[in-house]
């Protein structure tokens, strides 16, 4: 079987702290991460195993004010009844 390859623009891939992507999705995300970074603000990363989420944790991380602070992910119980204030809130 033959299959026809379309010729689509080439779109040069963006590396953002260690993301790389060509994708218009990933770019609106490159640029969500980038302002919540300069915002300060605690974030909360939620989504199905293997979708990357500490890989966009730490790419928030490395573009906020102090990257010099150490990386250090957490996982969160998956159920919010189990969820304490200690253990699902980082600071």
């Amino acid at each position: 079987m033959v299959r026809k390859l379309i010729n689509r623009p080439t779109q040069e891939a963006t590396n953002f702290h260690g993301l790389v992507s060509a994708s218009p999705q990933m770019q609106e995300l490159f640029g969500v991460v980038d302002r919540v970074a300069r915002s300060g603000a605690t974030v909360l990363l939620r989504g199905e195993t293997g979708t990357g989420k500490e890989l966009v944790a730490h790419s928030l991380h490395t573009s906020a004010h102090a990257p010099t602070r150490p990386f250090a992910p957490s996982t969160a119980p998956r159920s919010a009844a189990s969820c304490s204030h200690q253990n699902c809130l980082a600071t």
